[in-house]
């Protein structure tokens, strides 16, 4: 079975987005997704995988969309449900559910684990992570950082499996 972990970076009203885009630039939390991405086939709407500042796997990636879209990336899938997009993996392979909205929603009802960065600011935005049933979850690593000259505002990293 494909081991599916939820990926995704938030403010303190858990906001992921406005306009299409991340309200925040936050260099560790790149860092850090480009450090756990690697090898992993990614799950992603359109909508982030058409975004300015999404980040492709090398690996594989692929799109849900009900809208036929140009996927200019080598190892770009389109599918139309969370079950066609399941139905593409390798038993072992290593998977990162990446955003929208809707996506995380449905990947939280099966998930193994999230990897969550907290950032500790409230931003406008418009778009929200889903809330998740706390107790289907339980905290298995978190390190807070002060903001710094690079990251201007304090985060946590913290990292969750299913209860």
């Amino acid at each position: 079975m494909p081991e599916i972990s939820i990926m995704a970076a938030m403010d303190t009203h858990r906001a992921i987005g406005y306009q299409g885009q991340l309200p925040w630039q936050l260099p560790a939390d790149l860092a850090r997704v480009k450090q756990l991405a690697k090898g992993q086939t990614f799950i992603m709407g359109r909508q982030t995988f058409q975004s300015a500042d999404a980040i492709i796997s090398p690996s594989k990636n692929i799109v849900l969309s009900n809208t036929i879209c140009e996927l200019h990336h080598p190892n770009s899938f389109r599918v139309a449900s969370m079950q066609e997009a399941l139905d593409l993996l390798e038993p072992n392979e290593q998977v990162l559910i990446m955003g929208g909205v809707q996506v995380y929603k449905e990947a939280l009802t099966f998930a193994q684990k999230m990897f969550l960065t907290f950032v500790h600011h409230q931003f406008k935005a418009d778009a929200f992570f889903p809330a998740w049933k706390e107790e289907e979850w339980k905290i298995v690593h978190e390190t807070r950082f002060p903001a710094d000259s690079e990251n201007p505002y304090p985060y946590s990293f913290v990292d969750f499996e299913r209860v």
